[in-house]
């Protein structure tokens, strides 16, 4: 939805105890918001919470807080006082603290500080026996206090994306299943191994082949408009939460063309018709083509084309008489006939005749058999066998 402000009336319902507001444009909850003595479940993810009640700690019954993805600088330490709390999702704010007494909560089981601007943790952090589940991925954090190593029920310790040089002794003690240093760490647990404190050579520290940690590069840092000053420039770093206007800034003295005047320029999009037609071949005649050379002298050369090379047509040629070329016709008519005979095995062919031969069978056994130096010459085949043109088809 697009809530920017709960009514006021909201804190008579005594008896209400699941509130879900997720995902509007909420900055802040309506005054007596901590009347609601029976709310069990606050979920207020995603929205432009900055700050929250100075008595939100009277939310006696409150046992899961989310106000992740909100523009947080601040928790007040009556949250200390909600001593139901299992589960706090504070991740992708701005804070740069948490309050001491958030530690002091003895259900605390699950608290979630990624991607905000934590600088340091305090050391009442020692204090909270039941935490399972402590996340501080993606902060500023430069060092580990050594009371870290009390939390006896402390199961999964996440410190990825941080700028942690060594780590306290202290940790050594934990009973952990999953402790995440780096983000290309391949198994949940590693080996640490000790070394002096650069710092106080008399004390260890333990480090580890990820360590120091160096924040990742990779991240893409998107910010509001109240995160710019008077020059142009960032004061500091934002998150994109949900309705939050973006912007973009150039540096100072920056020049943009005039010739864009703040406009795209959309061109026409060529279809797939148009592409294709572009780029179309030239399409081949598949038929074959006989070219005929007449015998003669060059100046005497003449051309034809014949269709289809096993038709029995005889070519016309337009510079002889309607005589020769019926004289022609018959000549060609008569030797096909004859070679087709001879294929049959009715008569042996003129060809076959000069190698000895009936058929086309023994043309083939002899063939095998024949030697090179046994080949026939051309100039003893019969006269009316040697090649009258020449047929070239492509």
């Amino acid at each position: 939805n697009c809530l920017s402000l709960l009514p006021e009336g909201i804190s008579q319902l005594r008896n209400l105890t699941i509130l879900d507001v997720t995902k509007n444009k909420l900055e802040r909850f309506p005054n007596n918001f901590s009347q609601l003595i029976s709310l069990s479940d606050l979920h207020a993810s995603e929205n432009c919470i900055e700050v929250l009640p100075d008595d939100f700690g009277c939310l006696k019954n409150l046992a899961q807080l989310k106000l992740d993805l909100n523009h947080l600088v601040v928790i007040p330490d009556s949250i200390g006082e909600c001593y139901l709390l299992t589960e706090v999702f504070l991740f992708e704010n701005m804070l740069e603290s948490v309050p001491p007494s958030i530690f002091n909560i003895p259900n605390l089981e699950m608290l979630n500080l990624d991607r905000n601007h934590l600088m340091d943790l305090p050391s009442s952090v020692g204090k909270c026996k039941s935490l399972h589940v402590l996340s501080i991925r993606e902060n500023e954090l430069m060092f580990l206090p050594d009371e870290i190593g009390n939390l006896s029920g402390l199961k999964v310790l996440d410190v990825c994306g941080n700028r942690i040089t060594h780590l306290p002794l202290s940790i050594s003690n934990l009973q952990l299943d999953a402790f995440w240093i780096a983000g290309n760490q391949l198994q949940p647990l590693i080996s640490l191994q000790q070394i002096p404190d650069p710092e106080n050579p008399d004390q260890k520290v333990l480090t580890c082949q990820y360590l120091p940690q160096r924040p990742y590069s990779s991240e893409l840092d998107l910010v509001d408009n109240s995160d710019m000053d008077s020059d142009g420039g960032f004061t500091q770093r934002g998150r994109l939460n949900s309705g939050t206007r973006l912007t973009v800034a150039f540096e100072p003295g920056t020049v943009m063309p005039d010739d864009i005047g703040g406009k795209l320029v959309r061109f026409p999009t060529p279809f797939r018709k148009e592409l294709k037609n572009k780029h179309k071949k030239p399409k081949l005649d598949a038929r074959p083509r006989t070219t005929v050379f007449k015998k003669g002298s060059m100046d005497d050369l003449t051309i034809n084309t014949i269709v289809n090379s096993n038709s029995n047509e005889v070519p016309i040629n337009n510079d002889m008489s309607s005589e020769e070329n019926s004289t022609n016709h018959n000549k060609l008519t008569v030797e096909n006939e004859e070679r087709r005979d001879g294929w049959k095995g009715t008569q042996p062919s003129p060809l076959l005749k000069a190698h000895g031969m009936n058929n086309i069978s023994e043309a083939f056994a002899n063939g095998s058999q024949q030697s090179e130096d046994e080949s026939v010459e051309q100039n003893h085949l019969p006269s009316k066998t040697k090649l009258q043109t020449i047929e070239v088809t492509v």
